[in-house]
């Protein structure tokens, strides 16, 4: 081969290169990992979010006026503006959770905007080994209660203190059966 061809070959894909690169840019797109990225972090990001709002609610006193379990009992507090995908995911967890215990020492409590929707609620093909009361927002007077952006669990003490605040996230179910597990063992192992 020639060197002219040889040049010719060369300048030709040096251009479709810079072709190629001009047109990424004018139709956006990114590379894939770059997306990626930038979900890992907004995830990160939020699941401290709600690891810190947990800790603001940490050994917070309840409410006066709610009736006190005689002993640590396990609540998983949820509202009707929290996520589908969320609520189910967490009620799941619980279920298989109070399943395993055999204990009337939980308790799950409901934000609905009626007691109609909760009837509708628990009108569905979900079946519940346990009942949900409808509560106001701000039942417990807790703060995660105020940002009501995803259903949390607590331990709720004789003396009123909410203990072990926990936000689960939908994505990650071992971490909710890791908390659900100490969980176990420390207040439901006989």
């Amino acid at each position: 081969m020639k060197k002219t061809e040889a040049f010719l070959i060369l300048v030709t894909l040096i251009n479709l290169g810079l072709f190629g690169v001009r047109f990424l840019k004018l139709n956006k797109t990114e590379p894939e990992h770059y997306s990626q990225k930038t979900t890992t972090l907004e995830e990160a990001d939020k699941k401290e979010n709600l690891f810190f709002n947990a800790m603001i609610d940490e050994n917070k006193v309840i409410q006066k006026g709610i009736e006190l379990p005689k002993e640590p009992i396990l609540i998983l507090r949820f509202s009707y503006r929290n996520c589908n995908i969320c609520i189910n995911s967490a009620l799941s967890e619980f279920q298989r959770f109070s399943d395993s215990i055999q204990s009337n020492r939980t308790k799950v409590i409901g934000s609905f905007m009626s007691n109609r929707d909760l009837q509708l609620f628990l009108g569905s093909e979900k079946k519940f080994t346990f009942n949900i009361t409808n509560e106001a927002d701000d039942f417990l007077g807790l703060d995660l209660e105020k940002n009501a952006s995803t259903p949390f669990f607590l331990v709720l003490f004789p003396d009123g203190s909410a203990r072990h605040v926990f936000v689960p996230i939908m994505n990650d179910t071992l971490r909710t059966r890791r908390y659900l597990n100490i969980i176990h063992q420390k207040y439901y192992a006989k």
